[in-house]
């Protein structure tokens, strides 16, 4: 008697996953939002510590489910601000990960020490990782530190089972380390582009009651927003606006944020004679809109840039942008011609030439602008979305998604 196949449908349990980032941050949240909703996957979210040193930004991690954050163990030594987050170290995270047995955990890079330890528990008990990474080969290294990193860093990236990154300049970057190209998979870094969006249409409106109340009198503005550190190059940013200025008078430079260098920067517009230059401070994600709303076009200048959010919130908004070849979205999303411009990190001259070309030409503002929103629609949440379930389905062995269709006999 011949044997009958049936084949039916068999429900796989959800992968369980140990997802680790350094703090909370408002553009990552509502990405873990999305994949604590995934099925097919369930997520445990954990958190180095709480709070970013140098980043004042709002956060109700500690109210969502499904995530724990550890307490802060700061290094107290004499370390420069931006590096003492690195020193962070959770001895938690191992046993938390030996008590419940995770299928994959996904790390932030290989730094702080935390992952570091988490690496090395996912090696030593052969659990896979994926490891998302933001670097990139943008920052000019010597031989010997180039040396000195592969040594250290290719037995930590090597081994994961798959890698995340935002963009193409970090792919360069973990494949120049030996990681497989077939298994990396992008998680683009980003804010909520409809909520940017939305909030900068409402906001056109009122562009000129906004520009009255903050002083704004110039028709054109340029907008840089991002913290005022050495590495964000706003020092050049200010050159390069002077010689902006001096071709078109009617032009301000609008700055958002703020930092250590605040005082100093405004030292230089008062001593350089430059006036149009306006401080504000800085500002929780949920208010910019309405700078970007009232603003020509984007710079950001900065001369080392993992990626540079405020590209993607600027573009949401529909502005072009102009942004130096350190920053990571420039090998994505920024295409130098199309809907901004791509200068030499440091070159002032050039950066004051990409800027004026914008500023003269109100057309070829608009045509950027509108390119702008067409790319980044694209670049959302759910493609991060779709990045990160399949390095975690390839890390833990399950290439067929939630549902395994098997045969019966009969």
């Amino acid at each position: 008697m011949r044997d009958h196949i049936e084949q039916r449908e068999v429900k796989l349990k959800p992968i369980k996953v140990a997802l680790i980032l350094v703090a909370p941050t408002p553009y990552r949240r509502p990405m873990v939002d999305r994949l604590l909703q995934c099925e097919e996957i369930n997520l445990q979210v954990y958190y180095c510590y709480g709070t970013h040193i140098d980043r004042p930004w709002a956060s109700e991690a500690e109210k969502y489910e499904r995530t724990v954050i550890f307490s802060d163990r700061p290094f107290r030594g004499r370390l420069p601000v931006h590096i003492r987050p690195h020193i962070h170290f959770n001895p938690d995270i191992v046993s938390e990960l030996r008590r419940q047995a995770f299928e994959v955990v996904v790390v932030p890079g290989y730094s702080p020490l935390t992952t570091v330890a988490a690496i090395a528990w996912c090696q030593w008990t052969r659990t896979p990782y994926v490891m998302i990474c933001e670097s990139h080969k943008g920052k000019p290294q010597s031989k010997a530190v180039k040396w000195l990193k592969r040594l250290v860093l290719s037995p930590l990236i090597k081994p994961a089972s798959a890698w995340l990154v935002p963009g193409s300049y970090h792919r360069e970057y973990l494949t120049s380390y030996g990681a497989n190209p077939e298994r990396i998979f992008t998680s683009p870094l980003s804010p909520d582009v409809e909520f940017f969006q939305r909030e900068s249409a409402k906001s056109k409106d009122l562009v000129s009651e906004l520009r009255r109340e903050m002083g704004l009198h110039e028709s054109k503005v340029i907008c840089y927003v991002g913290r005022l550190v050495a590495v964000k190059g706003v020092d050049l940013l200010l050159k390069a606006f002077l010689r902006v200025r001096s071709a078109a008078p009617d032009t301000a430079l609008l700055v958002v944020g703020d930092g250590p260098l605040r005082g100093q920067l405004e030292g230089m517009c008062q001593a350089g004679g430059s006036g149009g230059v306006y401080f504000v401070g800085f500002k929780q994600p949920a208010e910019l809109p309405r700078y970007y709303a009232l603003s020509d076009l984007f710079v950001l200048p900065s001369k080392a840039e993992t990626w540079g959010v405020v590209v993607n919130e600027a573009m949401a908004c529909g502005l072009p942008v102009v942004v130096s070849d350190s920053v990571g979205a420039a090998g994505d999303i920024v295409r130098d011609g199309y809907n901004g411009f791509v200068v030499k990190t440091g070159d002032v001259i050039e950066l004051s030439a990409a800027m004026l070309k914008l500023v003269e030409n109100e057309q070829l503002r608009a045509e950027m602008g509108r390119r702008s929103l067409e790319i980044i629609r694209g670049w959302d949440y759910p493609l991060g979305v779709d990045g990160f379930l399949k390095a975690a389905r390839l890390a833990s062995g399950r290439q067929l998604g939630s549902e395994l269709k098997v045969n019966s006999f009969r």
